[in-house]
């Protein structure tokens, strides 16, 4: 989670694994609105990481669609 608009918590990244530990999703999010702090002592993203991550909606999109 990063820091939206100076007060919202913003998804950034995105994995789900299978009851086996298998990955079936890993990837950036860019979430909806200004990043204002990338909270890099705990998430260790940078602006760089998220410049060609999927917008948000389209990660939603992949889970909601994606049978497990």
């Amino acid at each position: 989670m990063v820091e939206i608009n100076n007060l919202e918590n913003g998804l950034a990244r995105i994995s789900v694994v299978n009851e086996y530990g298998d990955v079936i999703i890993n990837t950036f999010c860019r979430p909806p609105g200004k990043i204002s702090d990338y909270r890099y002592e705990i998430t260790g993203l940078t602006a760089d990481d998220l410049e060609k991550a999927m917008e948000y909606e389209e990660c939603r999109k992949i889970v909601r669609i994606s049978k497990f």
